[in-house]
């Protein structure tokens, strides 16, 4: 019998002698290049697997798991998409190894906003894309945002307002509007992504939000537009001519003194 003491230099056979281990400080190795190219831009996707589960998996090969887990979802980003429990039944892996390889896309999202948190003029479909790809990733369910501005296009506040299943997702219009009116927004950007899917909007999404646009108007808030993620793109449903309102480029922001303050 073989007893295999990890990132050890030597192994210990049943006769008591000791020979060289050949995967010896493979760990140690490995973290160093990290450390010293300064990140992961030549490192296989298998590999930025097997570091981060060198956390959540003590004493194994976690090269092994890791390509068993992009062989088993059908790619490194879909890995990070699997819930808890379908990570945890992958062989070799562990509920503590799920968890973190889940904390992922939570942490950064959570880096994304707070980097983000200073004053956000969204007036352009660009810089609305770029504010909205992160609040997405990683998301296995379909959820949808809020974003409320002002008459200067600036963002007074982001907020979830439904979470669905898979392929779903419902919007109060009761809470939606409860919100906007909170906040004294003048108008209102919608997003939600199919995270199965491609960046379209369904027959289902465009009678929608007209419907919504047309019970928005009547209370004076103006539904700029609404956007369909998925991977990393979003989809204007403005600029594809389904809302009937004026491109928020094209809108006449008031002069600093003239900003609403909310």
């Amino acid at each position: 019998m073989v007893q295999i003491e990890d990132e050890t230099k030597v192994a210990t056979t049943k006769k008591g002698a000791r020979k060289e281990n050949p995967h010896a400080g493979h760990r140690q190795r490995i973290k160093e290049r990290f450390v010293n190219e300064g990140g992961l831009e030549h490192f296989e996707l298998h590999n930025v697997l097997e570091i981060l589960l060198f956390f959540g998996i003590p004493q194994k090969d976690t090269n092994d798991i890791a390509h068993e887990l992009i062989r088993t979802f059908g790619s490194f980003s879909q890995v990070f998409l699997a819930d808890v429990e379908q990570l945890a039944a992958v062989k070799g892996m562990t509920r503590n190894a799920a968890i973190l390889i889940k904390l992922v896309p939570e942490v950064y999202r959570k880096f994304m906003e707070e980097s983000k948190e200073k004053e956000e003029i969204l007036d352009t479909t660009d810089k609305i894309r770029e504010y909205l790809l992160p609040k997405f990733m990683g998301r296995s369910e379909e959820i949808v945002y809020l974003l409320c501005m002002n008459n200067a296009c600036k963002l007074l506040r982001t907020e979830i307002i439904s979470k669905g299943s898979k392929s779903m997702a419902h919007v109060d219009l009761r809470k939606l509007t409860e919100i906007v009116l909170q906040c004294g927004a003048v108008s209102i950007i919608l997003a939600h992504n199919h995270p199965h899917g491609v960046a379209r909007p369904s027959r289902h999404d465009i009678d929608t939000t007209r419907r919504l646009q047309k019970v928005l108007s009547q209370l004076n808030i103006e539904f700029l537009d609404h956007f369909v993620v998925a991977g990393d793109t979003a989809v204007s449903m403005m600029e594809f001519g389904h809302l009937g309102i004026k491109n928020i480029v094209e809108m006449q922001l008031p002069r600093q003194d003239e900003f609403d303050v909310f």
